[in-house]
């Protein structure tokens, strides 16, 4: 890294080449500061400024945002229009989302309970926020009954996928058989597995896998529970002998990504970090990137042949028509192997009061709480 103060330039020279790169600078993690700066945390503080600074923090109950009287507004980030915000923190989503209806918030963003979205709807200000996620099931192709590829097609033809975006969501989703979601440009639909539990059960007997023990793991979370719960259905359904666990959220991902556990199959979910196929493809299904500890390839999949495309595809600088329609081919490639059951790219619901206005979405990161304002 190079840096001119008369340029006022910073030049970053790369040991190799790396098509998303200007993608991850994009990011609010990538902020440039000079070499010197220390990296401890001093007083439960970092280095940092923006509109608002932070008080009152409690991390069991929440905590209060005050105007930074330092802070100059610049064309890009303004003052912010509210004085003061106070975050409140509930674990259950009915009790904040009744909290708007009953005039003690202005805003939640807590997953409304499928049940309770019509009324919702006529109660206060719905906001439907699109974002790039996909929730899938995963299966360890290194773990039996899913070391077989009839299983793993078993598995995906056994998933009503409209039925599960009612149940977990309340419809608020759209279902889906891909990789990526809809928002890429590289995205072409798969509809390889329409819902079909006879031809389910055809397959998991022909791969001699009937009463097949198998353990579903997921998170303690509401929406990931009752995902998992229909999952657990449907495979007992086409044969399988399947049973629940669920584990707290904080240690969920550090035991199902680790190779110890040997985990057979689960819930996830992606949400991008930045909109570049790389950010899907080659953390959670390149073969090279497998670890045996903190692993996000939960499936395990490694292909040589789509490992070797992945790794020819970071050198892309451009995400040309030709460099989509190989992102393409790569994700209908790995697809064919089934490793994972995708089922749903969410649509999160924002729940406002009705006396609030100024409500702006931001693709990543959501509402941008400095804008709200009183109607």
């Amino acid at each position: 890294i190079v840096t001119s103060n008369k340029k006022r330039t910073i030049t970053i020279r790369l040991a190799k080449p790396r098509g998303d790169f200007l993608t991850i600078l994009a990011l609010i993690f990538a902020a440039p500061v000079p070499a010197n700066t220390s990296t401890a945390i001093l007083n439960g503080t970092i280095p940092a400024t923006g509109p608002y600074r932070i008080t009152g923090y409690d991390p069991n109950r929440g905590f209060t945002m005050v105007r930074n009287k330092y802070f100059k507004p610049t064309k890009y980030i303004p003052r912010g229009n509210p004085d003061k915000i106070d975050v409140a923190l509930v674990g259950d989503a009915n009790s904040a989302t009744q909290r708007v209806i009953n005039g003690q918030a202005d805003y939640s963003n807590a997953a409304i309970p499928p049940d309770r979205i019509a009324s919702v709807k006529s109660k206060g200000h719905l906001v439907l926020r699109q974002t790039a996620n996909t929730y899938y099931f995963w299966m360890n192709i290194r773990e039996a009954p899913f070391n077989k590829l009839k299983v793993r097609q078993a598995v995906n033809y056994a998933l009503n996928r409209g039925t599960m975006q009612k149940i977990v969501w309340g419809g608020l989703g759209q279902a889906t058989q891909n990789v990526l979601p809809p928002t890429y440009p590289s995205y072409t639909k798969l509809n390889t597995f329409s819902y079909n539990v006879a031809k389910a059960k055809s397959l998991v007997s022909s791969a001699g896998a009937k009463g097949a023990k198998v353990t579903v793991w997921t998170r303690d979370v509401s929406d990931a529970r009752d995902a998992a719960t229909y999952y657990t259905a449907q495979l007992n359904a086409i044969g399988l002998d399947a049973s629940l666990n669920i584990l707290p959220r904080a240690t969920y991902y550090s035991t199902v990504g680790n190779v110890a556990t040997h985990a057979q199959t689960g819930w996830a979910r992606w949400l991008e970090d930045y909109p570049h196929p790389l950010d899907w493809f080659d953390v959670l299904l390149n073969g090279n990137r497998i670890t045996n500890t903190d692993n996000n390839n939960y499936a395990w999949y490694s292909n040589k042949k789509t490992n070797a495309e992945i790794e020819s595809l970071k050198k892309s600088q451009v995400l040309t028509p030709a460099v989509n329609a190989r992102w393409a081919k790569v994700e209908k490639e790995i697809m064919a192997q089934a490793p994972w059951a995708p089922w749903s790219n969410r649509v999160f619901p924002e729940f406002f009061s009705k006396k609030m206005g100024c409500i702006h979405v931001q693709r990543l990161y959501g509402i941008d709480l400095a804008r709200l304002c009183r109607k």
